[in-house]
């Protein structure tokens, strides 16, 4: 299975106390091959490929969508939310 997983960089309409700044664009990218790095040590991950802020993600037969998304919630949250957001986790169609 390959899933693509979107993020995106935090804009002002993100601003909060929890990211009260714009991030720099070289903590935007230091963030984004830090969650690079976590997902290859991922069960459920046998390949990733990044192309700026969207990850191609190779998953095993047995794991589905939902077990997948589960595994990812802890790596995307915390403080990488300073600098990116979630936008979507999709199943790819070959």
């Amino acid at each position: 299975m390959t899933y693509v997983l979107t993020l995106r960089r935090i804009d002002q309409a993100d601003l909060s106390r929890a990211a009260p700044f714009m991030p720099e664009d070289e903590e935007v990218e230091t963030c984004l091959q830090s969650i690079e790095s976590e997902l290859n040590s991922l069960a459920s991950i046998t390949e990733v490929k990044r192309e700026g802020a969207v990850f191609c993600l190779g998953s095993s037969p047995e794991f589905n969508l939902e077990q997948v998304r589960k595994e990812l919630k802890p790596i995307l949250s915390g403080s990488v939310t300073e600098f990116v957001r979630f936008v979507s986790l999709e199943r790819s169609i070959p």
